[in-house]
């Protein structure tokens, strides 16, 4: 059973997102904190996930530990019975593995009080009680929990006690210690902890006892430096008190690892350490092997319980034979008791009893500890991670042991961590391992494990804190060690150490101030290291306490400046990440007063040290290659501005740097903080006025502003900037680039970069590669649009600076300028000066009114001339068109041979070109040429011209068109930027002309068609400052008119806003056709789509091409954010400010609300349908920006749409959906929606009269659901039962979604339980949220389901296996879901089917009685079944269920019309498959209650008309009974399923992508490893997802009493006259071939195909009659029958002479053996068949053919043993006589043998009368053989069934065995041993089903993406390809997050004890 813990603890693995992880790992310790015995079953269950491979998973199982453990009450020994220190030295305390009286853990899992304890081993046998408890609990447990290993302590109590203490004291002198520790003996000899081992494999799980005693040795070996890594002589250096214990090892038991998947070890694997004399091969072999194993055990759980005892059977006697060996199961009639015999079971091996006596986490901290030197780096990291979250919360008790007084706990506490602390220190120094892919390296071991050092100190004391200083110390100063070569990742892991050290630590260096003089002097140690890393870190370390260090220690502050700012100026490489810390550092420390001053007392001794020399030095770090130290040096100048009063080192050189970060950043947030910054400098350069920061920025405007407008190219032809308007640091101008550095490769940039520096600046170029794309105007690696941004931030900057210009200057000085932009001939600089300007009326100034007029009509008269004939960036493209265009002349002149004289010729320049005059090439010269041009020049062609010269002339044609159209469309947006940037500037002037035409068309066409978002939203802006000025100046019939058509344009997009007119009424809109397949025999499917990409079903697009639709999303995306500009910038007061706005919004609905729609809405005229469309679109789309006070509005339109969602249109209820699901996420109603969607809505799915109502409420939930995702929460109890519900909905629709909509919810099930209410929630739903939760909690924790009662008298004893499986039936009626019954052959299916069927009826008969509600009235249930058990069926209910009212609608057609009028008044109506086929149509007008289809499988291939018959009728429940759910291949289960939940497994397309494909890939031999583990994956995921809706049962697990089943191979030679006929065929067979290979070329693919496939079947059924018997082949057709009867006449011997067909010889020998046929006469006379009239054994014989059952019966039994008597069943008896025949042979036991067609006679019988089975033939199906051998091996068989299988050796019959065993294979992990009862399939499982039908599409999508990823990889070599394989994917970046060392000390606890 899979509990929801189960769930919480996968959801750390599988959560879709870091938010499910981390509330998953919040629960499971929520979970310890209401059950705090559970503490070792958490912890053993998450403690797996810390080796996970995946970082996600790593880290949050190191939160679930963390929050387990801070549930847990602090372990302290000595709080409640403090012991002297006398009175503990006689008591054993070897770290509580061997206490004298443990608790034992009782069945709530708390201590049991001092009554309940027990003396190990000795006394706990006369524990009855105790023993009792445990038994108790034990069976309570879930069979996925694991039972702990036992540890038998086996000497007495005095013995222990000095075993105790001498092995505690041994472990104590073990631990290490900082007084013999040397931290340079690891250094040198360590072995190093890299990435993995060159060993590394995964080890057994079933193993993990060995594997943790050797990685202990390991350990020891690292750390008392033995063994193989590091020679003995080094070893003695350690001291004394280490060294003389090198062997000594915790004594510990490790306890065993286990698995809840399989627990089998293998015996002939190898440990690790016997793999050191293996050949390379063999260990490879041992991996994959090792690998396999692990894979097949993917759950783990771990024991972490510190003491284990042993267990015994204190069971008394009596209750042995009580109930030991029987089951007992209570029948539906009272008097009535099955007592069975119980299967035997295994006892569990041993229980875990805890031990207050001992640290809680005592044996896992062990365990970390080993893991934290493990090869692997995943292995440390994620036991790094575990330590510090047990370390942080439950550290106090580390060490302590029950015994000890106060100061002894103290002192081994500190000996523990003293360990602890030095075991640290050993990973810094010998740990390897660090990330280089971001800009700094990132060491994820060094990192944590500093993070456990960080929160271990919280609980040393200080001198362990000052000794773990000096090691890391040591660390950083390694040539104090005498180390001649430095490790600069141990002095890397030496500064971390420090720097969480001085963290948590840091009053402890304030208040010892030769240790704060020593950290400072580390720190600046470390700022001088030769590696950037570990200076990066050395400036991290004095971060946290900058403000300490500045209050407490001023005076060390002075050299520490002198460090930073040299680091700066030192410079001198590209890549320098250290730079960015240092940087922070630096302005940290600058951002104190104390510190200004300080430098500026040094300045006046120093000018070196002044601000005006210091901070230049950042300015080169302004572009430098390394994001990080752009961000970084930003962010310090800012701060260096904000604390000082006067930054005399601001000059208008440091405002031009700051705008010229702005023009090349392509980083948005650099970007915009560099704004920030450029802002504060122009204050500071403002505040004297004018006239000084006109005199400031004099001689740097000029070149700002001339650089700004440079003009943006294409990828044609880019527009460099000119870089001498560009200045270095140092003033002087930056050096232009040469043509090959302007190039646009990548790798010549990257080349040159150093050249640049060497020569132009020896600290580094001012421009770095990182600017040569914007410097070169590359707009195909920049982009366009940031390109754009960019310099359209410097011209905002721009208009600042001229708002703050001396004011009678300002025109005389700018107007040329940007009268220069407005009039450019290019667009880029009319755009730029429009947007300077626009910025310049933004300064609030009332000095400035008369600059602003002159600017202002300086745009409108500008504006007047836009759009232009052409533009100057646009050139190159019409030269492009103009070189088309004489090809296309050149053309005519070459191929269509025309003279000269008649082509025209074309101008040389084109309009836009410097020397362009009037007649220059022009788009309309293009234009005219393709047209009239062409077609006069066409006509003068002659015919043989035109055929030669058409094509080449429509080609070029075709290319100037589209060039002509690549123009247009260009110039068409160079028009559209220009004009909106214009008016946009006029709007923002608040000064509006009369006529706003013009302008309001600017805007809006930007609005509408503008492809960059930043334009775009600036048009937005613009439009929404014009519509509230219109307002303003009452002129609201403009604004009125502006308003209608943005809603308009907001409903223009089809994807979004459904087309009325064009969508019906039946289905649901979010779902839309994918197509059927090529015969159309594929059923059509449902594709869902999100949100963004809704399309109505077989609707016309009003959309023309793929153009008109993307414009339709531009037009509606501008509108859009037109209207949301509005309600963000009006707020409250939208709906005053903008009535009309209400009015499109809210009158449709109100009106649709109390009138519906009018009659003629369907006519096209009437525009009141999508009128509603548009306002519900209009809604949806704005409701998120709408102010919380315009709730009354909102919460007022949700009755509206309640009424929506009910409509009879579809696309209405789309919309109401979509809108309703966007309400619900907004502020303004969201909690209101919410309830209407569970007090209103919800209903709906539950109102079985209107499909129509179904529709609306599902499609409403399923957007709903998608669109609040985790949101969902706190009201998801009211969704998931009635979605449930709805999964099997007769409507295929509603299927789907429900279906969609459930798999998402059920991944948030697990993450229910404990959430607040919802607010504001009605108390009636508060108490039926509690009922749907206890609800919830039967349908996922079947043992809280009560066993089914059957209602109804049923004429049988049930078996407790038959009771549960009807619990099971019950199960899935009650949750209206439907499954398959795959119990093994003869376990009494039927008897189940019977059982539920009748309850059932009895039921609704009951409920109907009582409600009188059509709901429950009288329906018959139909029983379809093969012809031959109809007979059956109907024997079985009249047996069973006499009370039923059976019709069997059977016979002929004359028979069954007559039967029919009886149908609906019967309660059962029993037909066959083939009746059902025929007569369909007659079926399918009755609604059944059941509709059960025994021998299921029969409609296993999809497409066949039977199974559309059978699938096409109705019924409430559907059943399928079969012993054998899968024959072939796993494709067939999907039929099944579509017959019992159409949609579950998805499209037979998708299902064949997803399952079928990747299992048989991986089946070839061929298949590379991916795909072998696709297929795998495939098989466990369709296993996983068919699981609780299949109940399989084997007679060998249920039927304790059922004698065996021996199955034996009986092969026979072939005789000489088969093996002669089999050499002639395969001779012939190999001359047909070779005749046919010639005349290939002569037949069609087609024919040939299909002939082939003829030839190969008649061969195979050739070859099977061979082996069976020669005179079935040797017919009078056979060209050599003559021949052969011929040669055996000379012989004496005919064709049926037994001895050419050895199976019949073989056949009697085995019927003698059995005791038939042998008659002899006694020494009486009398014959021995008189004797014995009834044979010992009864056989059935079963044959594939009925010839070869004739020959059976007449060359063998007739003509040899006439005395066997047989009956014969086939398929010439009728179908209603065969139950007769069976009835007959199973009464009469002197029948001796029944011969069978194994298509007749192997489903569904009961033939129990037999004991031996003989299989004459074989079927390729092997699940047809299985089902006729257990006609025989069934309930009620009494003796050993032997089944016989004649096997002809060497032939073809040993293949069919083969490929037997193969889909045998394939069925047995589909359908195993974990469908086998309802505690392993039932309704827990559910919650896991329905993942695959969500992600479909998206699964097809990944498999297609992984295959193409494997055809790009083909091309490598086989070793290369193989490792490629097998790298692992890269993790994020933002996973280092949990590495900030802000977040890490808010973490901390704040008190220790």
């Amino acid at each position: 059973m899979t509990t929801r813990l189960d769930r919480l603890v996968v959801l750390l693995d599988s959560g879709s997102t870091s938010v499910v992880r981390e509330t998953a790992a919040k629960q499971i310790g929520d979970i310890q904190k209401v059950h705090p015995d559970e503490l070792y079953n958490l912890l053993g269950r998450v403690v797996p996930y810390l080796k996970s491979k995946n970082w996600d998973t790593r880290v949050a199982a190191a939160k679930a530990i963390g929050g387990i453990v801070e549930n847990v009450p602090v372990w302290n020994p000595n709080r409640t019975s403090p012991v002297k220190k006398e009175e503990t030295e006689d008591l054993p305390s070897f770290n509580g593995d061997t206490e004298e009286k443990p608790f034992i853990k009782t069945e709530e899992g708390a201590p049991a009080s001092s009554q309940s304890q027990v003396v190990v081993s000795s006394n706990l046998t006369s524990n009855s009680e105790v023993s009792k408890l445990e038994e108790e609990r034990l069976s309570t447990r879930s069979h996925s929990q694991e039972i702990k290993p036992i540890v038998d302590f086996g000497p007495d109590e005095e013995t222990a006690k000095e075993l105790n203490t001498e092995l505690k004291g041994k472990f104590e002198n073990s631990l290490l210690s900082f007084e013999s520790f040397d931290i340079a003996n690891v250094l040198k000899a360590g072995k190093k902890l890299l990435g993995s081992a060159s060993r590394d494999y995964d080890v057994n799980p079933a193993n993990y006892s060995t594997h943790y005693l050797q990685q202990l040795s390991n350990l020891k070996s690292r750390l008392d430096l033995a063994g193989e890594y590091l020679d003995d002589s080094i070893m003695n250096d350690l001291g004394d008190n280490v060294g003389s214990n090198s062997k000594g090892s915790p004594t510990t038991s490790i306890p065993e690892h286990k698995t809840s998947i399989n627990n089998n070890k293998p015996e002939d694997t190898p440990t690790p350490s016997e793999n050191v004399h293996l050949s390379a091969r063999q260990r490879n072999a041992l991996k994959r092997k090792a690998r396999q194993m692990k894979n097949s055990q993917k759950v783990r759980v771990i024991d972490v319980a510190p003491t284990l005892v042993h267990q015994q059977n204190s069971t008394s006697s009596a209750d042995k034979k009580t109930g030991a060996d029987y089951n007992f199961t209570a029948q539906s009639r009272s008097d009535r008791l099955v007592v069975e015999h119980k299967a035997p079971i295994v006892p569990s091996a041993a229980v875990a009893v805890t031990s207050d006596s001992v640290w809680p986490f005592e044996t896992l901290v062990e365990l970390l500890l080993i893991d934290m030197f493990d090869p692997s780096w995943e292995i440390r990291h994620g036991a790094c991670m575990g330590l510090r979250e047990i370390i942080r919360y439950a550290g106090f008790g580390y060490g302590r042991v029950v015994g000890k007084s106060e100061a002894e706990n103290e002192q081994l506490n500190k000996k523990y961590f003293d360990d602890l602390l030095c075991r640290i220190a050993c990973v810094f120094a010998l740990d390897r391992f660090g990330d280089y892919l971001a800009d700094q390296v990132v060491a994820p071991i060094r990192e944590s494990v500093s993070q456990v050092l960080g929160v271990a100190l919280i609980y040393v004391p200080n001198d362990s804190v000052f000794s773990m200083y000096k090691v890391l110390h040591s660390l950083v100063f390694q040539n104090e060690l005498g180390l001649t070569n430095t490790v600069w990742e141990a002095a890397h892991g030496g500064m971390l150490g420090i720097k969480y050290l001085v963290a948590v630590k840091y009053p402890l260096f304030f208040s010892h101030s030769d240790y704060l003089d020593s950290l400072i002097n580390t720190v600046i140690h470390g700022l001088a290291n030769h590696d950037d890393d570990v200076r990066a870190v050395s400036a991290l370390t004095l971060l946290p306490i900058a403000d300490k260090l500045v209050q407490e220690k001023l005076s060390s502050c002075k050299n520490l400046l002198k460090v930073l700012w040299d680091c700066l100026d030192d410079v001198k490489d590209d890549l320098s990440s250290s730079t960015s810390c240092v940087m922070d550092l630096l302005s940290s420390l600058c951002s104190f007063t104390e510190v200004m001053n300080l430098m500026q007392e040094t300045a006046n001794s120093d000018p070196e040290f002044s601000f005006e020399t210091l901070v230049p030095r950042l300015f080169h770090l302004m572009r430098y290659t390394l994001t990080g130290v752009r961000r970084s040096v930003v962010y310090a100048l800012t701060k260096f501005i904000s604390v000082q009063t006067s930054c005399s080192w601001i000059t208008g050189l440091t405002l031009r740097l700051c705008f010229q970060n702005v023009l090349l950043e392509q980083q948005e947030d650099i970007s915009k903080s560099s704004c920030e910054l450029a802002q504060r400098v122009m204050d500071i350069l403002y505040r004297d006025g004018p006239e000084s920061f006109s005199k400031l920025l004099y001689s740097h405007i000029e070149p700002m502003l001339k650089v700004s407008i440079t003009p943006i190219g294409s990828f044609r032809r880019p527009y460099p900037l000119d870089t001498t308007l560009i200045v270095k640091p140092s003033g002087q101008p930056y050096a232009p680039s040469t043509s090959r550095e302007r190039n646009n490769n990548i790798s010549e940039l990257s080349n040159s970069r150093t050249k640049h520096r060497a020569k132009d600046d020896p600290k580094g170029s001012f421009c770095f590669s990182v600017d040569e794309p914007m410097l070169n105007g590359d707009v195909e690696f920049v982009g366009e649009e940031r390109m754009l941004k960019a310099r359209l931030r410097a011209s905002s900057l721009l208009g600042r600076i001229i708002g703050r210009w001396k004011r009678d200057e300002i025109l005389l000085f700018f107007k040329p300028f940007l009268q220069a932009c407005l009039t450019s001939s290019f667009s880029t600089p009319v755009v730029l000066g429009s947007r300077l300007i626009e910025s310049f009326f933004e300064v609030e100034d009332n000095d400035l009114t008369i600059q602003k007029d002159e600017l202002y009509h300086l745009l409108c008269d500008q504006f007047a001339t836009v759009p232009r004939e052409n533009y100057a960036n646009l050139v190159s493209q019409l030269h492009v068109v103009r070189a088309q265009c004489n090809a296309l002349l050149n053309t005519f002149l070459d191929v269509g041979r025309l003279s000269r004289s008649k082509i025209p010729s074309l101008a040389v320049v084109v309009k836009g070109d410097p020397e362009a005059g009037p007649i220059a090439f022009g788009i309309a010269d293009a234009e005219k040429l393709v047209g009239p041009t062409y077609e006069n020049l066409c006509k003068l062609l002659s015919p043989s011209q035109k055929a030669q010269s058409s094509k080449a002339l429509n080609e070029i044609k075709y290319l100037i068109i589209d060039e002509i159209s690549i123009y247009k469309i260009a110039k068409e947006r160079q028009d559209i930027q220009c004009s909106a940037s214009i008016a946009s500037a006029m709007v923002t002037y608040d000064k509006l002309p009369k006529k706003l035409n013009s302008i309001i068309k600017g805007i809006m066409e930007s609005i509408k068609k503008e492809q960059f978002s930043c334009l775009q939203m600036h048009s937005a802006s613009a439009m929404m400052k014009l519509i509230s000025a219109c307002y303003k100046e009452s002129r609201q019939v403009i604004s009125e008119k502006i308003v209608r058509n943005l809603c308009a344009y907001v409903c223009m997009d089809t994807t979004e806003t459904p087309i009325f007119h064009d969508s019906g009424k039946n289905g649901i809109l979010s779902l839309h056709s994918i197509g059927t397949s090529d015969d159309n025999d594929e059923q059509v499917s449902g594709k869902l789509v999100d949100d963004s990409d809704d399309v109505s079903n077989d609707r016309k697009s009003s959309l023309s091409s793929v153009s008109d639709k993307d414009a339709a999303v531009l037009q509606r995306m501008g509108a859009q954010l037109t209207l949301q500009q509005m309600a963000q910038n009006f707020g409250s007061s939208l709906f005053s400010r903008v009535p009309v706005l209400s009015q499109c919004l809210f009158v449709p609905l109100q009106q649709y609300a109390e009138s519906g729609f009018p009659s003629e809405v369907d006519q096209a005229s009437c525009t009141v349908g999508q009128d509603l469309l548009d306002a519900m679109s209009i809604l949806r789309f704005l409701v998120a920006y709408l102010d919380s006070g315009l709730q009354s509005e909102i919460v007022s339109t949700l009755p509206h749409l309640l009424a929506t969602l009910q409509s009879n249109y579809s696309a209405v209820r789309n919309m109401a959906s979509k809108c309703f699901a966007a309400i619900t996420e907004s502020n303004a109603a969201g909690s209101k929606a919410l309830h209407l969607l569970v007090e209103d809505v919800v209903p709906l799915l539950g109102d079985a009269s209107s499909t129509i109502h179904r529709q609306g409420a599902i499609e409403c939930i399923y957007h709903v659901v998608q669109r609040l995702g985790v949101r969902i929460l706190p009201y998801i109890l009211y969704l998931i039962i009635p979605l449930l519900g709805r999964m099997s909905d007769a409507d295929q629709d509603v299927r789907v979604l429900a279906t969609t909509s459930f798999a998402t919810l059920v991944k948030l099930v697990p993450l229910e339980a404990g959430l607040p209410d919802p607010p504001d929630l009605p108390q009636y739903l508060l108490d039926s949220r509690e009922k749907e939760r206890k609800f919830l909690e039967q349908m996922l924790n079947p043992s809280k389901v009560e066993a089914f009662s059957i209602p109804v008298p049923i004429s049988a004893d049930l078996r407790k296996y038959q009771q549960e499986g009807v619990n099971w039936l019950a199960f899935l009626n009650k949750y209206e879901l439907h499954g398959i019954l795959c119990d093994d052959m003869g376990l009494g299916k039927t008897l189940q089917t019977i059982c539920i069927v009748a309850s059932d009826h009895y039921n609704r008969q009951k409920l109907f009685e009582e409600s009188g509600s059509p709901k429950f009235a009288h329906v018959p249930s139909l029983i379809v079944c093969p012809s031959t058990l109809a007979g059956h069926w109907q024997q079985e209910l009249s047996t069973y269920a006499p009370f039923l009212k059976v019709s069997a609608y059977v016979g002929p057609p004359a028979e069954r019309a007559k039967i029919r009028s009886k149908m609906k008044k019967s309660d059962v109506v029993v037909t066959s498959y083939d009746i059902c086929r025929n007569d369909v149509d007659e079926l399918v007008k009755i609604d059944w209650n059941y509709c059960v289809l025994d021998e299921g499988h029969v409609i296993k291939n999809a497409r066949a008309k039977l199974t559309k018959a059978v699938k096409s009728l109705r019924s409430y429940h559907r059943l399928i009974l079969s012993g054998t759910p899968i024959q072939n291949n796993v494709l067939e289960l999907w039929s099944l399923f579509d017959f019992l939940m159409p949609g579950f497994l998805g499209t037979e397309k998708t299902f064949q992508e997803r399952f079928v494909r990747p299992i048989a890939a991986s089946r070839d031999a061929k298949s590379s490893s991916k795909e072998r583990e696709r297929g795998t994956l495939a098989l466990e995921a369709i296993h996983k997802q068919v699981l609780p809706f299949m109940l399989r049962r084997l007679k060998e697990d249920v039927l304790a009493d059922l004698p065996p089943k021996i199955i034996q191979d009986y092969y026979c030679d072939m005789s000489d006259l088969q093996r002669k006929l089999l050499n002639d065929f395969v001779s012939q067979l190999n001359i047909n071939e070779e005749l046919e290979d010639d005349e290939t070329e002569k037949t069609q693919g087609t024919r040939k195909k299909k002939s082939q496939k003829a030839h190969i079947f008649q061969a195979l059924q050739y070859m099977r009659k061979l082996c069976n018997h020669p005179a079935l082949i040797l017919t009078e057709k056979h060209p050599k029958r003559n021949a052969i009867v011929k040669q055996l006449a000379k012989e004496n011997s005919g064709l049926h002479d037994l001895k050419h067909a050895p199976k019949l010889t073989a056949l009697g020998q085995l019927l003698r053996d059995c005791g038939l046929g042998n008659s002899s006469v006694n020494s009486n006379g009398i014959d021995s068949a008189l004797t014995n009239a009834v044979s010992e054994h009864r056989v059935l014989i079963f044959c594939q053919l009925k010839d070869m059952l004739d020959m059976v019966e007449k060359d063998l039994l007739q003509a040899t043993m006439p005395d066997v008597t047989y009956m014969r069943l086939d398929g010439s008896v009728e179908p209603t006589k065969r139950q007769e025949a069976v009835t007959k042979f199973n009464n009469d036991p002197s029948i001796d043998v029944l011969l069978l067609t194994t298509h007749v006679g192997g489903l569904g019988l009961n033939l129990t009368g037999a004991d031996t089975v003989i299989f004459v033939e074989h079927d390729w199906n092997p699940m047809r053989d299985l089902q006729a051998m257990d006609r025989a091996h069934r309930i009620g068989q009494k003796k050993v069934v032997n089944v016989y299988r004649l096997i002809t050796r060497g032939c073809l019959e040993e293949k069919i065995m083969g490929l037997q065993r193969f889909k045998m294979n394939v069925a047995s992990t589909v359908v195993n041993q974990q469908n086998a009862g309802l505690s392993s399939i039932g309704t827990d499982q559910i919650l896991d089903l329905f993942n695959t039908t969500a992600d479909e599409q998206q699964t097809v999508q990944n498999i297609d993406k992984e295959e193409s990823e494997d055809a790009a990889g083909r091309g490598l070599s086989g070793t290369s390809k193989k490792a490629l394989e097998g790298l692992p994917e890269m993790w994020d970046e933002s996973q280092y997050d949990e590495f900030n060392l802000d977040g890490f000390i808010s973490t901390l606890p704040k008190d220790a004890s």
